[in-house]
């Protein structure tokens, strides 16, 4: 199912989706150590995975400055769902470089400030990289009207960024 359909229950009646749970990243993840974190996060998804018994809040405390019910969940959530676990762990690779909010969303933000980009970004107008030279700059590309990973719609005209 596409991301942007997936959503999860996490508390009675209440629904997120991976546009929330990435909104939620530079609020509840911004201070925690990252290597800590993923080694967190890797033993949980192995219990997860090996059908053992799995506590998610599991000397969590350890690995994160302030903790709440909501963070709790998130933290659940990434346990439970490879999309955002990969997101989440994408984050703490961008997160010194680029505000994500500044961009349409996360995946652009990750994909134009990763270490081997894959999206351009030209004031505003995003393209997919399809040639670049031997420094690893880019010389061709497609533009592109939607996210390829989440399907957000992108500016393809000046129209489109005055109108934002």
């Amino acid at each position: 199912m596409a991301k942007l359909f997936h959503t999860i229950h996490l508390i009675k009646r209440e629904i997120m989706t991976h546009f929330e749970f990435e909104d939620s990243m530079s609020k509840y993840f911004s201070k925690v150590d990252p290597k800590k974190y993923k080694l967190y996060l890797k033993d949980q998804v192995s219990k997860r995975d090996s059908d053992l018994e799995y506590n998610p809040h599991e000397k969590i405390q350890y690995y994160i400055t302030s903790v709440n019910n909501y963070h709790s969940l998130l933290v659940e959530h990434a346990i439970e769902c490879s999309d955002c676990l990969d997101n989440l762990l994408k984050y703490f690779e961008i997160r010194e470089k680029v505000n994500y909010h500044d961009y349409p969303c996360f995946h652009l933000a990750y994909y134009t400030n990763c270490d081997n980009p894959c999206i351009e970004n030209d004031n505003g107008f995003f393209s997919i990289i399809t040639l670049k030279n031997e420094d690893g700059k880019s010389l061709e590309g497609y533009g592109i009207g939607f996210c390829p990973w989440c399907g957000i719609k992108l500016p393809t005209s000046y129209a489109d960024l005055e109108s934002k």
